[in-house]
C-alpha cells in the first residue's frame, strides 16, 4: 500500500500514537492489578526509617517486633480508634470544637506512644549489633535492593574514588 496523501499519513500517525498509549495503559493496569502488596508486619509503620538500616538490623528489628506483635498491634488499634473518634467529632452537628481538640490530643498521645515503643525497639536492637553493622546505618550503601536508597542525599563516595563530576585530588 502506498500512502500518497497527507491525510493518510496523519491517520497512520494518529493510529500509531493511539496504539502506543493503549499498550502503555494496558501495561500499567496489568502491573498495578497483579502486584501483591508487601506487608512487613508490625514494623511496616516504620518503613521509611527501615530503608536506612542494613539488612542485618532490619532482620533483627522484624524479629523483635514479631515478639511484640500483640502490643504493637494494640497500640496501632488504639491510634486508629482515636482517629475514628476524632472523625466522629468532626462530623457531629453542631460542631463541638473542644471535642475535636480533645480528639486531636488523644491521637497525638497514641501516636507518641507507638513511636516511643518503636524507638525503644530500635535501641534494644542497636545494643545487640556489632559496630561494623551500625556503621552502615543511613550511609546509602545497599547490600540488598528491594527498596530505593534513602532520599536524604547521595551515598558517600567509596574510598579511593572521587564523586562524579569532581576532579581528582592531588
Amino acid at each position: 500500500m502506498i500512502i500518497r496523501t497527507r491525510a493518510a499519513v496523519a491517520l497512520l500517525a494518529a493510529l500509531g500514537v493511539s496504539l502506543a498509549l493503549n499498550f502503555t495503559a494496558a501495561g500499567y493496569l496489568a502491573t498495578t492489578w497483579t502486584r501483591a502488596p508487601v506487608h512487613n508486619g508490625p514494623m511496616e509503620a516504620f518503613g521509611g526509617m527501615m530503608r536506612a538500616f542494613p539488612p542485618e538490623m532490619r532482620a533483627a528489628l522484624r524479629k523483635a517486633a514479631g515478639a511484640d506483635r500483640g502490643e504493637i498491634g494494640a497500640a496501632i488499634g488504639a491510634m486508629k480508634a482515636a482517629r475514628q473518634e476524632t472523625f466522629a467529632a468532626m462530623r457531629a452537628d453542631p460542631l463541638d470544637v473542644d471535642r475535636v481538640s480533645h480528639g486531636f490530643m488523644v491521637e497525638r498521645e497514641k501516636a507518641e506512644a507507638l513511636i516511643t515503643r518503636g524507638q525503644q525497639t530500635v535501641i534494644d536492637v542497636l545494643k545487640t549489633l556489632p559496630a561494623d553493622v551500625r556503621a552502615r546505618i543511613g550511609t546509602g550503601r545497599r547490600d540488598d535492593a528491594p527498596f530505593p536508597p534513602p532520599e536524604d542525599g547521595p551515598p558517600p563516595p567509596d574510598e579511593g574514588r572521587e564523586p562524579a563530576g569532581q576532579p581528582p585530588r592531588p
